[in-house]
């Protein structure tokens, strides 16, 4: 019974902190101009149910604290007009004969974005360069600043052997895995992370978040890209686990510039890092009991921001033994603007 609650409790902490893609049922996004109850549409790709909510298991999806994901097929370039160049960025206008798009709007007041990703490589080859790309886009269609993630065929050809994990949605030619390359990073068995990106400011009205999945030159083989645990935060937030005077220093734990009177949740595994930072509860990998013990403890493992968006809580030195190994992480939530921070890993010096 305890297991079910807690794992309930995390979870719910970060389903808030990644509201994106839990409100639609399973199937395709409605096409432009029509949007889903979040507001996201698709372009008229391929029937347009080339971009779809998808809820299969396989391949670290979905993501901790998600139960849905967008799933985005790259098909439609049968006759070679798109030419995406190694290392992109997809071309633009890359109009509905050429390309699978959704499109996220970005919130009002909300300057930075967290989200997962993962491109599945049908083609591994230079000549077909099918691509994934998530980028800020304006209301004109133009590219603001270069893509936030991206990653082609191009570049995987000839690299370091990709994941051995397949696309879990059944599709025809389904692709492997790209994140586990060594030359551009990543992680073996799960998608890649992309934490508190700060989007180009001031953003003009009707700016959003473009997610493209391209086929290049053929239509033979159909790679395909995810997004996931999607959440907007503002451009200075931030959240402080450390020893900011140095050794023998404060353990200063602190968020600042957050939204107020906001809930968080803060799990910390001491001397145990497991699968960090890929755990099951917002990055960090402890045991229900140790779980539950913050829960029932309080701050600074669970609480809320003040009315100025801060929450401070410093340790005294000598509360903690040098040498002790701290794994952390901070998801940060209320119905607006959610933050799920990147998780740190420190010894108490």
């Amino acid at each position: 019974m305890l297991r079910p609650l807690a794992v309930t409790l995390c979870l719910a902490a970060a389903a808030c902190a990644q509201p994106i893609f839990e409100l639609q049922s399973v199937g395709p996004f409605p096409v432009l101009p029509l949007t889903d109850v979040e507001g996201i549409g698709a372009t008229a790709n391929g029937g347009a149910s080339q971009a779809t909510i998808e809820s299969s298991m396989g391949c670290g999806l979905p993501g901790p604290g998600s139960f849905q994901y967008a799933h985005l097929l790259a098909t439609g370039d049968s006759n070679g007009s798109l030419n995406i160049p190694t290392g992109g960025p997809i071309p633009r206008p890359a109009g509905a004969n050429f390309a699978t798009e959704i499109r996220i709007p970005i919130p009002a007041g909300a300057n930075g974005i967290s989200f997962t990703w993962e491109f599945f490589d049908a083609e591994n080859s230079v000549t077909y360069n099918d691509a994934f790309q998530v980028a800020v886009v304006d209301s004109t269609g133009a590219y603001v600043g270069a893509p936030i993630a991206y990653m082609d065929s191009a570049t995987i050809f000839g690299a370091a052997s990709p994941g051995s994990c397949m696309d879990p949605v059944a599709v025809t030619f389904p692709g492997t895995e790209t994140g586990a390359i060594p030359s551009v990073g990543g992680v073996l068995g799960g998608p890649q992370m992309v934490m508190n990106y700060q989007l180009p400011t001031p953003l003009a009205p009707g700016s959003y978040i473009s997610v493209m999945c391209a086929n290049d030159q053929d239509n033979a083989l159909a790679s395909a890209g995810i997004i996931d645990e999607v959440s907007f935060g503002g451009t200075l937030a931030s959240w402080t686990f450390g020893q900011l005077g140095g050794p023998g220093s404060p353990l200063d734990i602190g968020l600042t510039n957050c939204p107020p009177n906001a809930a968080f949740l803060m799990p910390v595994s001491i001397n145990n890092p497991g699968s960090f930072p890929n755990g099951w509860c917002l990055g960090v990998d402890l045991d229900i009991s140790t779980l539950l013990l913050e829960l029932n403890f309080g701050a600074p493992f669970i609480g809320s921001t003040d009315a100025s968006g801060s929450f401070l809580f410093p340790v005294p030195p000598g509360v903690l033994p040098i040498g002790m190994q701290l794994n952390a992480s901070c998801g940060i939530f209320n119905p607006n603007l959610s933050i799920r921070f990147n998780p740190t890993a420190i010894t108490i010096q």
